[in-house]
């Protein structure tokens, strides 16, 4: 699997429509870019090694908390994401940059 920069983008974007904790997914053609902020938040935390639940926590909490979500949802969407890092990450040699 390729996670160039397009690619790791599409496969977040789809993750996010697939979690969708909004409820807007049924009228996606209307509100495509509904997601887009925390899909770009997303891939950053992916690209830099960065702390992925907390982005998708902060995201949530900006969206008003949802806390009807529940944990095993945000769980989950966290476990969808952790193996893009984990592959981003081990086809880059860690996340670090050189130096």
């Amino acid at each position: 699997m390729s996670l160039d920069d397009g690619s790791l983008r599409d496969q977040v974007r789809e993750a996010w429509w697939r979690f969708d904790p909004i409820g807007v997914r049924e009228a996606r053609s209307s509100c495509a870019d509904e997601y887009d902020t925390y899909i770009a938040w997303t891939v950053n935390a992916l690209f830099g090694a960065g702390d992925v639940e907390g982005v998708v926590r902060r995201a949530v909490e900006a969206m008003g908390g949802l806390s009807w979500l529940g944990v095993d949802h945000i769980e989950g969407f966290l476990g969808e994401l952790r193996p893009l890092q984990s592959s981003r990450n081990d086809s880059d040699g860690g996340g670090e940059c050189d130096k």
